[in-house]
């Protein structure tokens, strides 16, 4: 913990060093984010399928970038972040389902809300137009988690589907994030930019899911949308 606060207060004074050299800028973002449960050790009895969903997420938060010279630069802030995994079990047979000859699933989505703190390093590289740079770079979030939250359902193939108010999941949530980003910044001003970034990351949190106490890890893809003044 004393070495997680030391980090935190070194990313929140990189903007007044910044500052005062005149090679800091200051911004808000927004991102889209898909992410991808894999199945490490399905516990499900033979003939039921279980695997991982797309779950669709979402943060948005301020930054502050310092320049460390032209070409390389650091990157910090603070985000609010809402990340659904999804999971589904899938050749589920319940007693209407042996009369009638169907099956059923289960749709398991797992929402995390946390507060993530950025740190990424950067390479900006010119385009011949004066107001296009290509970036590339890598970096992680420190999460600091606040809740998470099961919503599960069963989804029938002739009957209505049906909310489980019962299920649960275990899920040890991860304290970083670590991913790669690339992308291109536009000058639409002399103060303003804006940033279109795709990024990959990996979360290493351990899922135990409902029902049959499966692990499952997840990844994630995402667009992130960056302005930010000079």
């Amino acid at each position: 913990m004393k070495k997680q606060i030391q980090i935190i207060v070194i990313i929140l004074i990189l903007p007044i060093i910044g500052l005062c050299q005149n090679k800091f800028s200051f911004g808000a973002n927004a991102n889209t984010q898909i992410s991808l449960i894999t199945i490490n050790d399905s516990q499900a009895a033979s003939g039921i399928d279980e695997k991982g969903g797309i779950g669709v997420g979402y943060s948005i938060g301020i930054q502050a970038q310092y320049g460390l010279n032209e070409k390389i630069f650091l990157r910090s802030g603070i985000n609010y972040q809402n990340r659904k995994n999804r999971h589904k079990i899938e050749g589920l047979r319940f007693g209407t389902d042996i009369m009638n000859g169907t099956e059923s699933s289960i749709q398991n989505d797992i929402t995390i809300t946390s507060i993530g703190i950025p740190v990424d390093f950067g390479y900006s590289i010119k385009s011949k137009s004066e107001k296009i740079n290509y970036v590339i770079g890598f970096g992680g979030v420190i999460n600091v988690n606040s809740d998470s939250k099961t919503e599960a359902k069963v989804l029938h193939e002739q009957i209505d589907d049906e909310n489980l108010t019962q299920a649960e999941n275990e899920v040890d949530e991860s304290i970083y994030t670590i991913g790669i980003f690339g992308g291109v910044e536009m000058q639409l001003s002399d103060k303003m930019i804006l940033g279109i970034e795709p990024n990959f990351r990996f979360t290493p949190n351990n899922f135990n899911l409902y029902l049959y106490n499966s692990e499952a890890s997840t990844f994630e893809t995402g667009i992130t949308l960056r302005i930010r003044m000079k």
